[in-house]
């Protein structure tokens, strides 16, 4: 379902020292993606959500820069809904749904 990262940080200092940080493990818990779909992708002004199932539960969706700061989020009740791109510069993005159980799964977004 997942895998781990391991990640370390170099700084290197105006003096020339350098400085490595503690190894930290990021764990990639994602779903394998093929239970939703985002369109048109890229997009300029919305853009469509849409479940791959007949839905029998909500999802918690949010839509985030990538470096993970949260720009828009809300709860996906119907097997497809639009979200809004107006007000996103272009570039790329993340759309993280939830499960009520939990599970998580990723769009990565295309703004134009």
């Amino acid at each position: 379902m997942g895998h781990v990262n391991l990640y370390r940080l170099k700084l290197v200092l105006a003096d020339g020292r350098i400085i490595w940080s503690e190894t930290v493990e990021v764990k990639m818990d994602f779903a394998d993606n093929k239970r939703f779909i985002a369109y048109p992708n890229p997009a300029v002004e919305w853009m469509t959500i849409q479940a791959a199932f007949p839905m029998k539960e909500s999802f918690h969706w949010q839509l985030t820069d990538i470096m993970g700061k949260a720009l828009q989020s809300g709860i996906m009740q119907e097997r497809s809904f639009p979200i809004s791109l107006h007000e996103l510069a272009a570039g790329n993005y993340f759309l993280v749904l939830t499960s009520q159980k939990g599970q998580r799964y990723l769009l990565k977004i295309i703004k134009q």
